[in-house]
């Protein structure tokens, strides 16, 4: 996410004739981001309770 910060907000302040690139290098680096978060997390959301309850 630092990436993200780096991209989005620091970047373009250093060299405005690329902005679009950095854009789409915040975008990437989020999208990237939030796959390793899903991946991260689909095991505990897709495995069974616990405690053994239902839902």
């Amino acid at each position: 996410m630092v990436l993200v910060f780096i991209s989005r907000v620091l970047l373009p302040l250093v060299d405005m004739s690329h902005y679009l690139i950095w854009i789409m290098m915040a975008q990437s680096v989020w999208i990237a981001c939030f796959v390793l978060f899903c991946i991260s997390y689909l095991p505990m959301l897709a495995g069974p309770r616990p405690d053994g309850l239902f839902g």
